[in-house]
């Protein structure tokens, strides 16, 4: 099983990271190569959530949460997708670091076909999936770090970093909303 982790800086609190990506059906807000996101279970986040990332390049994933871990991150298991993986898990957290936060990403994968796999993954695919999690931390990042400059005011419809802590849709047992109606950006 290969293994590949990548982190970014982001020049904002941990809490206000967690916000976003802990609003696990809404990714598509700052992961720039999907295209829409499916929710597929009642639960919108938390243990056992499902969800269907489609890739604007005609790729889709279907991922479960097996691991969550309020304000720190979550681990999910990749269990179908049209890419050639035969068992992936993904980790997308956060953790303090000096001036803000470190968003990072860690995916646990099998490529298919045997040696014919093993070659493609040392050839390409190492270079390309580590390329894709750069690119989603700086998405992550960029929406982060401007939420606070392109949301200040309640007319825009969102809710100030200040009231995050009392957001409705925190991702609690007893709290979770279904896609769409969680979001404070």
């Amino acid at each position: 099983m290969g293994q590949i982790t990548r982190s970014r800086h982001v020049d904002a609190p941990r809490a206000d990271v967690w916000r976003w990506i802990s609003d696990y059906t809404n990714i598509h807000r700052f992961h720039p190569l999907l295209s829409a996101v499916h929710q597929e279970t009642a639960e919108a986040c938390g243990i056992g959530a499902v969800r269907r990332c489609d890739l604007k390049d005609g790729n889709f994933l279907r991922e479960r949460v097996v691991a969550w871990n309020e304000g720190e991150g979550y681990r999910v298991e990749i269990f179908d997708s049209s890419m050639p993986l035969s068992r992936a898990f993904a980790t997308l957290g956060v953790r303090d670091a000096a001036g803000g936060a470190e968003a990072y990403m860690i995916l646990d994968y099998t490529v298919r076909f045997g040696p014919l796999g093993w070659l493609m993954d040392v050839m390409m695919m190492r270079r390309m999936m580590g390329g894709m999690m750069e690119r989603v931390l700086a998405g992550l990042a960029q929406a982060v770090e401007a939420a606070p400059v392109l949301h200040q005011t309640a007319r825009e419809g969102v809710i100030p970093p200040s009231a995050a802590a009392s957001h409705p849709c925190a991702c609690q047992p007893s709290a979770r909303k279904p896609a769409g109606t969680c979001s404070p950006f």
